[in-house]
């Protein structure tokens, strides 16, 4: 919401007195990440005098008319320094993909680092020591909750270590509210190969609160696209899909899917661009937009080549569905779905994380055409970091296997 400002320069001409003044709109939010009136009036000034206006040396004489704006922009202060704290509260490790980043140098406030240890707990080297230097990890305990971690013992064997997973499976059960980050435990001092150790946490496949390094899933089988949870449940305040509402949606769409069409642009595409979008989602993205666009942005394709108009047609057609597949959806949630379709391959990116995700979604996809796709040309960071793993070729297909199951 935007609240008019006004600056004035008053000045008596001929005994009479008058005066040039300048209106302008901003949002007392955007403004609230300035924390002080004195630091916020110094910005509005400077926007003034970037006006052209005025001249230089009237600019110290200007009044300012901003009640309205002021009183809202203190009301806002609380809730954007909120939104602040939040986001950095909020995990940067992409908790939602259930794969555990290759470096972590932070933690959300419900997260865990999980490393190998040994029976002693001396942290002095690998992972270890980086759970001790940065995540609470005690010196001197070998295994279990530490702080920010959990140790699980690595260096007295296989059969030991593969008993101590099973604890810290159990644990993780016991504890959902938290979301554990498994380091490639075993895999470094301890001298044992993926292959030894990802069979130890097959145990923890079905665990949603346990994410898993990529070279593990590789050997115990990706999570299929339905262990994702690709919509939210329906919440209090109304406005979200269910997956009910969603399946009427992709039941439609593949109903009315020429069948000369074939597949490249068809329902097995549009189910992995729904996956991808789960795998790419971060806080403050809408889950119910991304998950809409898998199955709408190519639904008004007229042929598998070029098709410039394609996207254009498909943000037409979600008018069309306003009332009826889509009507959960609000209007912003609508504008929003309707900018991914029809821009999802005339920009590379937008300042909308929402809108980019759709796009990295279909383009982690393009394998099937047989097309890398490159970290230069993803929209998201985490996309980038996805498609430029070495391993991502393999991983796509295993998990294009995964869901024709």
């Amino acid at each position: 919401m935007e609240i008019q400002i006004t600056a004035i320069k008053f000045e008596t001409i001929n005994g009479k007195k008058t005066g040039k003044s300048f209106a302008f709109k901003l949002d007392p939010k955007k403004m609230a990440v300035y924390k002080t009136e004195a630091t916020l009036r110094k910005k509005i000034e400077e926007y003034v005098a970037m006006s052209g206006v005025f001249k230089s040396s009237e600019l110290k004489e200007l009044k300012y008319s901003m009640k309205d704006f002021l009183e809202e922009w203190k009301k806002q202060l609380p809730i954007v320094e909120a939104e602040e704290l939040a986001k950095i509260e909020a995990s940067p490790n992409h908790p939602e993909s259930r794969i555990t980043p290759d470096h972590i140098t932070r933690l959300g406030t419900n997260e865990i680092f999980v490393f190998g240890s040994n029976e002693h707990g001396l942290h002095y080297g690998g992972a270890a020591k980086v759970a001790y230097e940065m995540f609470g990890a005690i010196m001197g305990q070998g295994n279990g909750l530490q702080g920010k971690s959990y140790g699980i013992d690595s260096m007295s064997g296989l059969s030991i270590m593969g008993e101590r997973v099973k604890e810290f499976c159990e644990f993780a059960k016991a504890h959902p509210e938290k979301h554990f980050l498994v380091t490639p435990i075993g895999c470094g001092i301890a001298g044992y190969s993926e292959a030894d150790v990802a069979p130890l946490f097959e145990i923890c496949r079905d665990l949603k609160n346990v994410s898993l390094p990529a070279s593990f899933w590789d050997i115990i089988g990706w999570p299929l696209a339905k262990e994702y949870g690709l919509v939210s449940e329906p919440n209090e305040e109304g406005g979200v899909m269910t997956n009910k509402e969603l399946e009427n949606l992709r039941e439609f769409c593949v109903n009315r899917w020429p069948e000369k069409m074939g597949v490249t642009h068809g329902v097995e595409h549009w189910d992995r661009v729904a996956m991808f979008g789960k795998m790419l989602y971060q806080e403050g993205a809408d889950k119910d937009v991304i998950a809409c666009f898998a199955y709408l942005h190519d639904s008004e394709r007229k042929d598998n080549g070029i098709d410039e108009q394609h996207g254009f047609r498909a943000s037409l057609f979600i008018d069309t569905l306003r009332d009826s597949y889509l009507k959960p959806l609000s209007d912003e949630q609508i504008a929003t779905l309707k900018k991914a379709c029809k821009m999802h391959t005339v920009v590379p990116r937008t300042d909308d994380i929402t809108v980019n995700i759709c796009f990295d979604a279909d383009r982690m996809d393009l394998l099937r055409v047989g097309i890398l796709p490159v970290p230069e040309r993803m929209a998201t960071k985490r996309g980038a970091e996805l498609v430029g793993n070495p391993s991502y070729g393999d991983n796509y297909y295993k998990l294009v296997e995964q869901i024709k199951r």
